[in-house]
């Protein structure tokens, strides 16, 4: 498979654990790091190389902007 490919896979795997983890009302990030486990001990997986500007451009910007729609108002007048 393509580098391409693998990434799309492994976002739909992350999808799919994310939505089961809420039905089995199990916190979410629990469940990925088990399915990443999982998936980077898989014999003859390939290997996926993500540059640090992508991650940093692509990547961040969506997760802390949805980290931050979940943060209560009185958290941040706390800081």
């Amino acid at each position: 498979m393509r580098t391409v490919e693998t990434v799309v896979l492994l976002v739909a795997v992350a999808t799919v654990v994310a939505a089961f983890a809420r039905r089995l009302r199990v916190p979410a990030p629990s469940l990925l790091v088990l399915a990443g486990l999982a998936a980077g001990l898989l014999p003859g997986a390939p290997q996926v190389h993500v540059p640090p500007a992508v991650v940093s451009l692509v990547v961040l910007p969506p997760l802390l902007y949805a980290a931050s729609e979940e943060l209560p108002w009185r958290d941040v007048r706390a800081v």
